[in-house]
């Protein structure tokens, strides 16, 4: 590289030697430690007399400053250029820039414009400038290297890696930390528009807490945003889309590995359609962890681009187990809902899914069972009406503030002790809220009726009510019969039977045992109030009698007519034979039949491994080792020890029996899940594998019905655009809050799936990794091929 001189002509290339560094520039790299040493010790520099040269800058003659020496002490000029050049980087630029490449003036050439030089060394040293900064700690620790005042040069870089690494790694920590607490919290993170972080009337609530975390002391995001350049702040779009879809891939990852621990898991599968009206499937697995613990766990979200097909549905699920590095051949159940797409018996996923791995037994969600159980009831022509009418009273009062203010004053005038003050809305789905609905009308069915009234008469209040409003409160009042009130009052009673068993299915921890047994509770209830529905229903029609007489109806009944369809009409002597007839009884056989036809004892063959339920098996003696035979029999390739299953049982037999003889039948399990809690998994080795089987096998899939619920509060109205590793990555944090993360360990993962310009790992160690890997494939290749031609 040549150059020109400038300024004074008679300036010879003698003359400035040996020190100028503009003399030396080309020869910089075949300079030895020594030469350069002596060359940063002893550069140049002009003494007060000197006089600089003039140049022409447009219309003004202008020359290097004096000053600027004082301001920048790495900044050296050459006499024989008329430039300056940064010290430390001329020599140490490509040792310690990764874009060293790209720097020029001050490095490659000298600086020669003065009218905006102050400027240029300004931006040149205020700390964005990396290579700069490794260069003057390069430069220093060689002159110290030199004196032998430190270790050699190769192992300071080493050092200065290193501490640049973890100073990065802590900058995106702050910012990591700030993302968790927004997905965990449910903090949308985007605002209007993210491109100018410091209008905070554009400020979405990341940028706001990053900023609050710099308010509260964090010095070192603070630096970051104060000196990093425009494009590597790293809290663009981008950047929350990659850290939100690392963390999702760490949750994903540790709850692969515990059931990966676990071996066996099932399926649990639910569809629903989200804010921007696309059908997403929540999938979650339930397994037994390391702790001998049932558990349920979501695991994603799934669009279904290409449809809703049991077919479809069937690829959808095999990739999401895939994905998570899990075998179907470990899959021992599935449990979706009713529908066609799901469990029909050819072309539903359960069907195709068991046809290639006929161990993983579909169940029908017990929930949805009992929910169908009592829709089905409630088809009744008397029980339907009720239902409308207590769905519009719900909505007529809480759909209008005026109108709600108004039943809240008649609540606190005429029940001062009730804790309620509004009907619940009822879900036409979710029969649990039906129940609790009925529940709050008949408890505060006066006010209600007397606001109806006032509503109506347009009275009370400031008498203001508009036409519509009298119109449907006279219809609401018109349908508060009698007969509505022993309606409601007669089937709020049979549907109360049925509410501890639908919030119990509805739990994680639920086994097969506990399900079978809360459900014959169920039925010998049903079957006890139908042994003796005189006195049963006696008592509750005289409770609607005195609920009907607080509000001024009288006891009635309809009229018997000839020909009737559209209401009950078998004649009766008296009203309370006339609802027990019509009402009661074939409300209560309706339930009965239907909770004994979808709830019938199941026909897999893994059910006869119940019998290994230490109470189960103390009542069936007789039989037990039978079925439990039966059920290896089925799941034999999953024993561990086929050869050592006899004497196991006859050990397992003894072991309850004598601790059942010794006073202590109180702490014999009764379930699954007691049964695994105290089981020895060493000596009883194959005993624990069938618990641990038929804990495995699902009985509801409520936890995809609250994560549904989740979707429904991450993606709403102004958040409906979002892609589907966002919306997984924001799910998993908050379903999963109580989860330990380890920022170490996702600032890792971050690397490896993210490479970016900031360095956060030792790239050094990582190629050294890389190419013992290939290395190593190598020589596997080669003794394989060797093998091969022998």
């Amino acid at each position: 590289m040549a150059f020109i001189t400038r300024g004074d002509p008679t300036c010879r290339k003698e003359d400035c030697f040996p020190f100028d560094l503009g003399v030396l520039f080309t020869d910089l790299k075949e300079f030895s430690n020594q030469r350069k040493y002596d060359v940063i010790t002893n550069v140049w520099k002009p003494d007060g007399d000197f006089i600089f040269p003039q140049s022409k800058e447009g219309r003004r003659k202008r020359r290097f400053s004096p000053g600027w020496l004082k301001s920048f002490s790495w900044l050296v000029y050459s006499k024989y250029l008329d430039g300056a050049f940064c010290l430390p980087c001329a020599f140490f630029a490509k040792e310690c820039g990764r874009n060293s490449n790209k720097l020029d003036k001050l490095v490659k050439s000298p600086l020669t414009f003065w009218t905006t030089a102050f400027q240029r060394l300004t931006s040149h040293s205020n700390g964005k400038c990396q290579t700069h900064n490794f260069s003057v700690v390069a430069m220093n620790n060689f002159i110290r290297s030199m004196r032998q005042e430190v270790v050699p040069i190769d192992q300071q870089l080493n050092t200065l890696r290193q501490q640049q690494i973890a100073k990065n790694r802590e900058i995106i920590s702050s910012i990591l930390k700030t993302i968790i607490f927004c997905g965990r919290n449910n903090i949308p993170l985007r605002g209007r528009r993210d491109d100018d972080p410091t209008n905070e009337s554009l400020q979405g609530n990341f940028q706001a807490l990053l900023y609050f975390r710099i308010d509260s002391g964090d010095e070192v995001l603070q630096n970051h945003l104060e000196n990093s350049s425009r494009n590597a702040t790293y809290i663009s779009k981008t950047i929350q889309n990659e850290l939100i879809t690392t963390v999702g891939k760490y949750i994903r990852g540790g709850l692969s590995r515990e059931i990966r621990e676990s071996k066996y898991f099932s399926i649990l599968a639910d569809e629903a359609a989200d804010m921007s009206n696309k059908e997403n499937m929540s999938i979650a697995l339930r397994f037994v962890d390391r702790n001998k613990k049932i558990r349920e766990e979501f695991v994603g979200f799934h669009l279904c681009e290409e449809g809703t097909s049991g077919r479809a549905i069937k690829e959808k699920t095999v990739n999401a187990v895939t994905d998570l590095v899990l075998s179907m051949d470990d899959c021992r159940g599935q449990c979706y809902d009713g529908a066609g797409n799901m469990a029909g018996r050819l072309n539903g996923a359960s069907s195709l899914i068991a046809n290639e791995h006929e161990k993983a037994i579909y169940v029908h969600c017990m929930s949805h069972r009992i929910n169908l159980c009592v829709a089905d009831s409630c088809s009744l022509q008397l029980v339907k009406n009720m239902m409308t009418t207590v769905r519009k009273l719900s909505e007529f009062f809480n759909n209008s503030p005026k109108r709600q203010q108004h039943l809240v004053e008649k609540i606190k005038e005429q029940l001062p002790d009730n804790n309620h003050r509004v009907l619940i809305n009822v879900c036409r789905t979710r029969w649990v809220a039906r129940i609790d609905g009925m529940d709050r009308i008949v408890e505060m069915l006066l006010p209600v009726a007397s606001a109806l009234g006032d509503i109506s008469m347009n009275r009370g209040g400031d008498e203001n009510w508009n036409i519509d409003s009298r119109n449907d409160a006279q219809s609401l009042l018109n349908a508060i019969t009698f007969q509505f009130i022993v309606a409601i009052v007669v089937v709020r009673h049979i549907l109360d039977l049925t509410r501890p068993l639908t919030l119990k299915l509805q739990r994680k921890e639920i086994d097969l045992v506990k399900a079978k047994e809360e459900i014959s509770l169920l039925k010998n209830a049903l079957a006890d109030m139908r042994r003796d529905i005189d006195a049963r229903h006696h008592i509750l029609y005289d409770e609607a009698v005195t609920l009907a007489a607080s509000i001024g109806v009288q006891p009635s009944m309809p009229r018997v007519v000839q020909r009737q369809v559209h209401r009950a009409n078998v004649p009766a002597p008296t009203p309370e034979s006339h609802y027990r007839i019509n009402l009661t009884t074939p409300f209560l056989d309706h339930c009965s039949q239907h909770i004994e036809r979808r709830f019938q004892d199941e026909v897999y063959s893994c059910y006869k491994g119940l019998y290994i339920t230490p109470s189960v098996m103390l009542d069936n003696l007789a039989s037990w080792k039978d079925n439990v035979r039966q059920f290896c029999d089925y799941y034999r390739r999953d024993i561990p020890n086929v050869g050592g299953l006899e004497a196991e049982l006859v050990m397992w037999e003894r072991l309850w029996r004598d601790r059942q003889n010794g006073g202590v039948a109180a702490d014999i399990p009764d379930r699954i899940s007691e049964a695994l809690a105290v089981v020895d998994q060493q000596a009883f080795c194959n005993i624990y594998t069938i618990l641990q089987l038929l804990a495995t096998v699902p009985i509801s899939s409520a936890t995809c019905e609250r994560s549904i619920s989740t979707l429904r509060y991450i993606k709403t109205y102004l958040r409906n655009s979002m892609t589907p590793d966002r919306l997984n990555g924001l799910a998993l944090m908050y379903v999963h809050r109580d989860k330990h993360i380890d920022l170490d360990q996702v600032i890792e993962l971050f690397v490896q799936m993210h490479p970016r310009r900031m360095q956060m790992a030792d790239i050094c160690k990582a190629t050294h990794k890389y190419y013992c890997t290939l290395y190593y494939i190598g020589l596997l290749y080669s003794l394989f091929n060797s093998h091969i031609i022998v």
